[in-house]
């Protein structure tokens, strides 16, 4: 039993020596992800219960009844484009901290959007049929960075971008912070022109 303790003893001194298995970082920028988007729900004063609800209304809309003294404090990444306010739509899309992304969205029309399927591929089911070509890495979704309002913390892969390619059309601060991050990691950037013909 000594011997146990010792060992999980100097297991847990030296922990920071063992670098996180692959299998539990994929997890992790799942939960980043996840939390990044929470927060944004909550940097923005919206109710994460009524989120779930097909109804509930931007507060960035005139006489909206989820809008709040918060939206003069915002960041300005989140900071509403001008048809955020005059479009009627629903908030999910403003928790993303690009306002391009958010515009494309709502010239696209969210009607024209699988929302759960967007949300499963924001954080990264990895279900990404026909790109085999891609690796477990590029086909995450979203990767954050840095702090959740910050859309330079922000990265893309591969795989959402081919998946979604009209959210990221004209998108140049999404594409520059993907491409930065990217080669951080020895990456090479995106060819975007080739990522986004694909639809």
């Amino acid at each position: 039993m000594k011997d146990l303790a010792e060992k999980l003893q100097n297991e847990r001194e030296n922990a920071w020596l063992y670098p996180i298995s692959s299998d539990h970082l994929i997890s992790l920028v799942y939960y980043n992800v996840y939390r990044a988007l929470i927060s944004n729900v909550h940097l923005l004063g919206l109710d994460l219960n009524l989120m779930y609800t097909d109804d509930y209304p931007s507060p960035f809309l005139p006489l909206s009844q989820s809008a709040n003294s918060n939206i003069r404090r915002l960041p300005p990444s989140l900071q509403p484009t001008e048809l955020q306010k005059t479009m009627a739509h629903h908030p999910q899309w403003d928790v993303i901290p690009d306002p391009e992304i958010r515009d494309n969205i709502l010239r696209y029309g969210e009607e024209n959007i699988d929302d759960l399927q967007m949300c499963l591929d924001l954080v990264g089911d990895g279900n990404y049929v026909g790109m085999d070509d891609l690796d477990t890495q590029q086909t995450n979704g979203l990767i954050v960075w840095s702090e959740p309002w910050d859309h330079e913390g922000w990265e893309v892969t591969e795989g959402f971008a081919r998946r979604w390619p009209f959210l990221l059309r004209g998108a140049k601060n999404a594409q520059q912070a993907t491409d930065t991050w990217r080669v951080k990691r020895g990456l090479e950037p995106l060819d975007w022109d080739r990522v986004l013909e694909v639809e």
